[in-house]
């Protein structure tokens, strides 16, 4: 994940400004990106530090890298606190709440059912936005039977599915092994389920 701290100077040229990042729990500190050599950077713990040369009016950004904790619950909200200090200004506090998607994951509730009394529910969770998301049902044929959902994700999703054993016209599937895919940019999950009538 990249942050960007974005800061404008309006009115006379600024002289000892100090930005100090403090990241949550959760967060791990990769790199700083884009610095230039005239800004002194440091790290220390969760403690980000960037010492800038004397700005002038004008807006200037700063990104650094992290990476959140592999093991976070989803829908956990973490809050960045950015404390900005110079001489000449009062100190200025930004926050910034960022929440954690749901891990990537392919949940089917059952591996065997009876489509005349119960359909099989799926559960898709997927962290990644700017994507081609398909979930489809095949049989063992390799023939489509049914699409569930098929999106451009434009940011993390999750949803859950029931398929009930019919195909896309409504009929009622033959008994038989059908194979359901979840098809992401880079990663294609499968799970077979033995549909009894």
């Amino acid at each position: 994940m990249t942050y960007t701290l974005t800061l404008t100077i309006a009115g006379n040229p600024v002289s000892g400004i100090v930005l100090q990042d403090t990241l949550p729990l959760g967060m791990t500190f990769l790199s700083f990106l884009n610095s230039s050599s005239q800004t002194l950077t440091a790290q220390i713990g969760s403690i980000l530090t960037w010492t800038l040369p004397t700005l002038s009016p004008g807006t200037y950004t700063y990104q650094y890298q992290v990476k959140i904790d592999d093991l976070l619950p989803g829908g956990t909200v973490m809050t960045n606190s950015v404390l900005l200090t110079a001489p000449s200004l009062p100190n200025e506090t930004a926050l910034a709440p960022v929440t954690e998607a749901y891990p990537d994951t392919f949940y089917v509730s059952k591996n065997i059912f009876n489509a005349e009394q119960e359909s099989v529910s799926i559960f898709v969770a997927i962290p990644r936005d700017h994507a081609k998301y398909t979930l489809r049902v095949y049989n063992s044929a390799g023939e489509h039977i049914k699409t569930l959902d098929d999106q451009y994700l434009t940011a993390p999703f999750q949803g859950s599915y029931n398929w009930d054993g019919t195909n896309k016209y409504g009929q009622k599937c033959a008994s038989g092994m059908y194979i359901l895919y979840c098809i992401e940019p880079y990663s294609r999950k499968m799970a077979r389920v033995l549909l009894i009538r």
